[in-house]
């Protein structure tokens, strides 16, 4: 039974050929022999006697031929095949002379087949011939098969046939050929598909292993994540209760140094000029720190925590004079001079002068740090549209590999000498920043061994526009690249100098202008036109269809208007419904306004605070030689309500932390004494609340006399898409008043 080619594992074509042959031979032979056995049966059996007819020998000849065959098929393959188609066609000759048959002749056409599958295209040619010439050499020489054919019809017959097995052996070696190269190219691409399959194995199970990893990743990601929301929080707690913490004494200082100043006779006459000199120090240096704690407390409130500055118009040459003055004593100290080299004709510039101020603080700290002998000297020049300045020190120099990288944050020398004199390495970095914000630009120059030199740029700005005196001038500063003489305005009315400040130091690339009310905003609109009108509902309720005539009157059809409720004083002062609401650190200016303002008179004040250092404070602030007030004071909330049974004031100042009840508590149990509905309240807080404030309900309306566009829509309700998140996330817990 022949094997399927599929389950051949040969290696070429003609190994192919040889097996098939080898089956193909099993089958002829067993043919041939079959054949051989009955032609002897049917010869001999009827023979009679010792008679023995030459038929008989025809089918011994093919017995034998066909045994021998067998025995060499094993060693002698080929001899075996030759063997094996020679007694069969000398038989057919044998048998054709021995019956004078010439049909006979066509059974050598048998021969040239089994030789087209037993041996290869030559045997074929050979044994076609040798029968085509047999056959005509019969015809030819017995006369009896000649008389039954014609004499060239055997060979034609025969010589066709070998033809046509040619082919066939030819057509059979392709096909053989084709399938033995379609075998090899299945078993390459086997080949190749076991391999993808390894691969694709090892490929699952690495990605089993980075799965793994990644879950494992995600959930230490969500843990981590958990951790710093939680540090953020705390963070945000902390730097709400540390800068409370560090407002309460600052503002005492503050206060008190601003009391001895502009009140030297409250101490009984003039002070020395020296003692002043002294105290102005403290006074610039305390209010420098007070304006630090107050970023501080920005930036915990404040999710985008980018520092941002509010700039004023300032003298260059002044500001710089000053703060070096300040640090002259550390440098002289140290054995060091510290010279200046700034004009007095310097053009006025508008820049944040606490950030300006830290800067040269970080740049001359580090000058000291790395500075053994000689000095530093600060010089300032004016170059085309900017301010230049340099800081030169003759200290130990830096590395030139070292300087693309001094501005990066915690950035310190490798070398020892200049890690041992501290630093986290932060203050240029932050440097960096303020001077950038400013439009500006800082680089260094330095060679090691040779000191250094710091240099920055301040841009010159204009003058900033401002109405009413209610706040220190102050705008945002623009950033490098805007257009100056199209500069975009935003018009604020609004009481609130808590909201005002905060619009000025986080409205960016703009100019804020602030009025107090809507007289003074049609002013500054007759003047010039501006890009924005925002509108704090506090100080004026304004409808959809007052803002529309509004803007029609003022002739700004085309500007939007905005009214909302701005956080700070005045929102606080609604909610609770008091005559004023101020918030430590608490200026002499704004405690007197808050007073004159009131719409009576005032000659006595119960001053409600558990802070007596505060509460001296006030009463210095109160006690003027030109207008003095009857001053009481109470140290907690039923020490208040308690003076109240026995003597009403015009005007309570209180607290809102008071330790035993709190100043709302107390504030409601003024309002519900018949007695006290004419005295005036006004509540003071350690910090203020915007955040409470932004939880206040209220509307915001927008508003354009000309019509909004349907893209301006599109736009608004964007915005309030992108900011919801952030809006109803939960909030860092307040810090409690003390």
């Amino acid at each position: 039974m022949a094997i399927p080619f599929s389950a051949i594992q040969l290696s070429d074509t003609k190994d192919h050929i040889t097996y098939l042959r080898a089956d193909a031979f099993k089958v002829i032979i067993a043919i041939i022999l079959g054949c051989a056995y009955i032609w002897l049966t049917a010869t001999v059996w009827p023979t009679t006697g010792s008679e023995t007819r030459i038929e008989a020998w025809i089918g011994s000849l093919l017995l034998m031929a066909g045994s021998s065959a067998s025995l060499f098929f094993h060693r002698q393959r080929t001899l075996a095949y030759f063997l094996l188609l020679s007694s069969l066609f000398i038989a057919t000759i044998l048998a054709t002379i021995a019956y004078n048959l010439s049909d006979l002749l066509y059974l050598l056409v048998v021969t040239v087949l089994f030789s087209s599958v037993l041996l290869g295209q030559l045997a074929v040619l050979i044994f076609g011939m040798l029968s085509a010439g047999a056959a005509l050499w019969v015809m030819v020489s017995v006369p009896e098969v000649t008389a039954q054919h014609s004499l060239l019809l055997p060979p034609l017959v025969i010589i066709a046939a070998t033809f046509t097995a040619l082919a066939s052996v030819r057509n059979l070696y392709t096909a053989l050929h084709w399938a033995t190269k379609s075998y090899e190219r299945i078993e390459h691409n086997e080949r190749l598909l076991q391999e993808q399959q390894s691969e694709l194995k090892q490929a699952l199970k690495s990605l089993d292993a980075a799965t793994y990893n990644l879950e494992r990743a995600n959930v230490m990601l969500a843990l981590a994540r958990n951790r710093a929301d939680q540090a953020l929080r705390l963070k945000q707690e902390f730097a709400q209760n540390m800068s409370h913490e560090l407002r309460t004494p600052l503002n005492l200082i503050v206060g008190f140094s601003e009391a001895m100043m502009q009140s030297p006779e409250y101490y009984g006459g003039p002070l020395p000029a020296a003692y002043l000199r002294d105290l102005s120090i403290v006074y610039r240096n305390a209010v420098h720190l007070q304006g630090l704690v107050n970023d501080v407390l920005d930036l915990a409130r404040l999710e985008a925590a980018q520092m941002t500055i509010t700039t004023e118009e300032v003298d260059p040459g002044v500001l710089i004079s000053e703060a070096t003055e300040t640090i002259r004593g550390m440098v002289e100290s140290r054995g060091l001079f510290l010279r200046t080299n700034i004009p007095s004709d310097l053009p006025s510039v508008h820049v944040d002068p606490t950030r300006i101020r830290q800067v040269i603080f970080n740049i001359l700290n580090n000058a000291i740090r790395f500075t053994e002998c000689g000095g530093i000297t600060v010089s300032v020049s004016q170059q085309d549209d900017q301010i230049l300045v340099a800081i030169q020190d003759t200290g130990i120099g830096i590395e030139e590999a070292e300087l693309p990288r001094i501005f990066e944050a915690f950035h310190q020398s490798e070398s020892t000498p200049e890690r041992r004199r501290g630093g986290i390495g932060l203050g240029l970095a932050i440097s960096k920043q303020f001077i950038e914000l400013h439009g500006g630009r800082i680089w260094a120059e330095s060679r090691y061994g040779h000191g250094s030199t710091f240099y920055f740029t301040l841009p010159l700005r204009t003058t900033a526009t401002y109405l009413g005196q209610t706040w220190p001038t102050n705008e945002p500063i623009a950033y490098p690249g805007y257009a100056s003489d199209r500069e975009r305005v935003v018009l604020v009315v609004t009481r609130s100098p808590s909201g005002a400040t905060m619009l000025a130091r986080y409205l960016q690339n703009c100019r804020t202008v602030f009025v107090d009310n809507l007289e003074q905003a049609r002013a500054f609109a007759s003047r010039g036109a501006p890009q924005l009108v925002i509108i704090d509902n506090a100080c004026e309720t304004l409808t959809a269809d007052d803002l529309t005539e509004l803007a029609r009157t003022w002739k700004l059809e085309h500007v939007h208007f905005i009214t909302c409720p701005l956080p700070g004083e005045e929102q606080l002062r609604q909610r609770l419904a008091t005559h004023g609401y101020l918030i430590k650190p608490l200026a002499r200016n704004n405690l007197l306004d808050a007073v004159m303002q009131l719409p009576g008179q005032v000659n006595s004040v119960l001053i409600v605070d558990d802070d007596a250092d505060f509460v001296r404070l006030i009463t210095r602030m109160l006690n003027h030689p030109v207008r003095r007030y009857q001053i009481s004071t109470a140290y907690s909330g039923r020490e208040a309500l308690a003076k109240l049974n026995h003597h009403k004031p015009d005007l309570i100042l209180m607290d809102i932390g008071l330790p035993d009840i709190s100043g709302l508590k107390v504030l409601e149990n003024i309002r519900n004494r018949p007695d006290a509905e004419d005295i005036f309240v006004i509540m003071v807080s350690g910090h203020d609340d915007i955040d409470i404030v932004e939880a206040l309900p209220g509307a915001v309306t927008i508003t354009c006399a000309s019509g909004l566009a349907r893209g301006d829509v599109i736009q608004w309700i964007q915005r309030v898409l992108d900011t919801s998140t952030r809006i109803n996330s939960p909030r860092p817990q307040q810090a409690e008043t003390p």
